[in-house]
């Protein structure tokens, strides 16, 4: 496939819509956490490790991201919305631990075959404008972050923890939406698919997988902690349900505008150099939330999310930028990375929670964050960038 030499708004808008709706369903098991801890009467490593569950098929991103290389994979971006969609919306009438780790990991298998063929879809669609395109689509995914805690919430609050399989054809209808806006897309050129193979991609990547990866296994603690047991701590401290999950909205809309904007500056200052500033800031910002109170808290929990969450659409592009033949695999490649390392880092996080208490857990991974900075002086200059 020929990338357009033309920025693709109509299928970079469709395919991050599909983006919007999937995250959205995929953001449900945060805010729900509290109750079904409750329900279930889960400890806080146990309920830790259904976050594995969610995210351990990412582990397969690296062989999907290759057969997207060399097959037509526009059949999981369709399908995908609407899988993770049910899976996720019948969260609450799972009667036990073992079918709620069913259904979490569907809706994970049904992810990760959703995010490295649309991500490589919305970069080719972008012409020579990659860091606009993964900005609006890795947007998309900020905003359902967003959007899905106060969906989740608000359908316990109208139907019940066992009500929220009413929204499941929001999900069926965004597949039918995406089957009509992807049916023309175009296929890869055959040499490009035939040379497409892991060695060759790394040997492209490795100087920027690495000292990418570095910074994401250091970073996995805090954005792990904050994105799984933020509501939990907020309501172990006193907040309404409805409070922690705002809260945790409002943390997530904050990075949905820190993704848009770090990723934009980024081709103006350089990728490094804004990698490096989110990753200075946001310790800094966790441990200066744990330490205030009252209504001082919300404007550093803003700046919280807006810095944590910015680094992945710039890191997406800088990782794009290097992948020449292949953009599956390397996608892939960081996609499973990232998602493994998170998933391992948050149940280490759920026992520090047990043993020395969820703020004690929240401050260790504060301060571990710092331990990423140096790595992140090890990215690889920017191309073309003055740093």
């Amino acid at each position: 496939m020929t990338p357009p030499a033309r920025f693709n708004s109509s299928r970079v808008a469709a395919v991050s819509f599909g983006h919007f709706v999937h995250d959205t369903f995929s953001a449900f098991l945060a805010p729900l956490l509290p109750l079904i801890i409750e329900k279930l009467g889960l400890s806080l490593t146990l309920s830790a490790s259904l976050t594995l569950f969610q995210r351990a098929p990412a582990g397969a991103s690296p062989w999907i991201g290759l057969l997207a290389d060399r097959r037509d994979l526009r059949w999981a971006i369709i399908l995908a919305p609407g899988v993770t969609t049910v899976a996720m919306s019948l969260l609450g009438l799972a009667p036990s631990y073992w079918i709620l780790a069913l259904l979490l990991l569907v809706a994970g298998m049904s992810s990760a075959l959703f995010h490295v063929p649309s991500a490589v879809v919305v970069a080719a669609e972008s012409g020579k404008a990659k860091g606009r395109g993964v900005s609006i689509y890795q947007l998309a995914g900020e905003l359902a972050r967003t959007v899905g805690p106060l969906l989740a919430v608000a359908g316990v609050s109208w139907w019940g923890l066992e009500g929220s399989w009413r929204l499941v054809p929001v999900g069926l209808a965004t597949s039918l939406i995406l089957a009509w806006r992807c049916r023309n897309l175009p296929r890869r050129d055959r040499a490009a698919r035939e040379g497409s193979s892991f060695a060759a991609s790394w040997r492209v990547l490795r100087p920027v997988m690495l000292p990418v990866l570095g910074v994401v296994v250091v970073r996995s603690f805090l954005v792990g902690a904050m994105n799984t047991f933020l509501p939990t701590l907020l309501a172990g401290e006193g907040a309404s349900l409805m409070s922690a999950g705002g809260q945790y909205s409002l943390y997530q809309l904050a990075g949905a505008a820190g993704a848009l904007s770090i990723g934009s500056l980024s081709d103006r200052y350089g990728r490094r150099r804004m990698i490096v500033l989110a990753t200075a800031l946001s310790p800094l910002l966790l441990i200066a939330f744990l330490f205030a109170e009252g209504w001082t808290r919300l404007p550093l929990l803003f700046l919280l999310g807006f810095f944590a969450l910015a680094t992945t659409s710039v890191m997406i592009a800088l990782i794009q930028e290097r992948a020449a033949d292949h953009p599956g695999t390397a996608h892939g490649l960081f996609t499973a990375t990232g998602f493994f390392l998170r998933s391992v880092v948050v149940l280490v996080v759920g026992a520090l929670g047990d043993w020395l208490g969820l703020r004690t857990a929240f401050l260790i991974s504060g301060v571990l964050g710092l331990a990423a900075l140096p790595l992140a002086f090890r990215l690889p200059r920017d191309r073309g960038a003055a740093e």
